[in-house]
């Protein structure tokens, strides 16, 4: 995700990152900050882009 552009949404007053398909998934970094301040909404319409692969194996 760090590599897809950053959006900023002025209404909610924090940056989302965009995926190649179009779709505003929250920036990691953003929500980290705001959880420390207190709180963050991580909900979006996700297209499953912003899920880690899950890694199987030793």
């Amino acid at each position: 995700m760090r590599t897809w552009p950053r959006v900023w949404r002025e209404f909610y007053g924090y940056s989302d990152r965009l995926c190649p398909h179009g779709i505003g998934h929250p920036d990691p970094d953003d929500v980290v900050h705001l959880q420390a301040l207190g709180g963050a909404c991580t909900a979006h319409p996700c297209d499953g882009c912003c899920t880690a692969p899950l890694r199987t194996g030793g």
